[in-house]
């Protein structure tokens, strides 16, 4: 009886065992199944939350593709505004500073004079209205020519401080005396970008030194005024450097297409074709007539042929009318280049006239 129960109590342990090992496997396998269906949910978000960030970066690259090409948009139909005042004559500063920089690569632009020259003679209220065209031209072209803007508004603002300064009679010019003005002056003209780094340096020392006897206030107006006049330089140099670049190219084309020249007679040449031979400019006149009382004139110029003692040539002539005389040139008689993009100008600006342009020419077609 004894083995018996004691048979029984050990079967019925096995037995509870045996209900808790499928009780323990039922709930692992119950977790395995809860597990798995987690890692799914996770990776189903994981892969949303992918697409979602890659729908995004899509969405920010088209719109960025669409503003990139709306501000292009808006730049072309700026340079297209200027380049219709131009050639109407009626140019706003802004339209000569945009050309000249957007003409740099162009070797056929040839400007003459600096950039900063087109703001001779502006009044307060026209420096005004360039420094928020400069802002727009500053947007528009993003990284492009960020330099060369940042040194004009950076003129503009000191040429703007001065004329303000003018109007306030009594008051000290750029923190210095009226009797030391020119002296100024002179100590920053006709100094290089480099030359005015190493003033500006010396200044600096000047300043922080604090020596017995250093006129603090005036060398730290001498250091705000250096920074318009090293704007100026960098204009300076960088337009020195670009014409001297354009004249060497220059020279090198027509030195390599000698019977391309101005004046050779390759028009009525023997299996010349001008009809379908490609016209190409060769080098004409730049001319500039200042006119201090232009503002009352009526600047006109006028090409007369032929030239009365010989036929390949044409008496250009200018009229400016009272109190000026009239002036004339003799030129080859030939065909002009009157397309903007080939350099040609003709405008009146700041008591100056201008006239731009080149020769057409045509090449043999072989």
């Amino acid at each position: 009886m004894a083995f018996v129960c004691a048979n029984w109590a050990q079967d019925r342990i096995v037995a509870e065992n045996n209900q808790k090992l499928k009780y323990l496997y039922a709930e692992y396998s119950w977790w395995q199944v809860k597990q798995r269906r987690l890692e799914r949910e996770a990776e189903r978000a994981e892969r949303e939350s992918e697409a979602a960030a890659a729908a995004r970066a899509r969405e920010a690259a088209q719109f960025h593709s669409w503003a990139r090409h709306e501000d292009a948009f808006h730049l072309h139909q700026a340079r297209l505004r200027s380049q219709i005042r131009i050639r109407d004559g009626r140019a706003k500063p802004i339209d000569l500073l945009a050309w000249y920089v957007s003409s740099e690569q162009c070797v056929d632009a040839l400007e003459m004079h600096e950039p900063y020259t087109y703001l001779n003679g502006l009044l307060a209220q026209d420096l005004e209205d360039l420094l928020e065209d400069i802002k727009v031209y500053k947007e528009l072209e993003q990284h492009a020519n960020q330099a060369y803007w940042e040194d004009v508004q950076t003129i503009v603002l000191d040429e703007l401080g001065k004329l303000r300064r003018q109007s306030a009679p009594g008051l000290r010019r750029d923190g210095v005396h009226e009797a030391v003005a020119d002296d100024v002056t002179q100590i920053f003209k006709g100094k290089t970008g480099a030359q005015l780094e190493a003033l500006q340096a010396q200044i600096e020392h000047k300043i922080s030194g604090k020596k017995d006897g250093v006129d603090v206030p005036y060398w730290e107006s001498l250091l705000s005024q250096l920074k318009a006049h090293r704007a100026r330089a960098r204009l300076r140099d960088r337009h020195q450097d670009n014409l001297r670049r354009k004249l060497q190219l220059l020279k090198r084309e027509q030195g390599v297409q000698p019977a391309d020249a101005p004046g050779a007679d390759t028009a009525d040449a023997p299996g010349a074709d001008t009809a379908d031979a490609p016209d190409a400019d060769a080098p004409g006149p730049a001319l500039d007539c200042l006119l201090p009382s232009g503002d009352d004139c009526d600047t006109n110029a006028e090409l007369q042929k032929p030239c009365p003692d010989n036929p390949e040539f044409a008496v250009l002539r200018f009229h400016a009318g009272p109190p000026y005389e009239d002036i004339a040139f003799k030129i080859v008689s030939r065909e002009w280049e009157y397309s903007y993009k080939r350099g040609f100008r003709c405008h009146f600006h700041n008591n100056i006239f201008q006239l731009w342009f080149h020769f057409k020419r045509y090449r043999y077609r072989r």
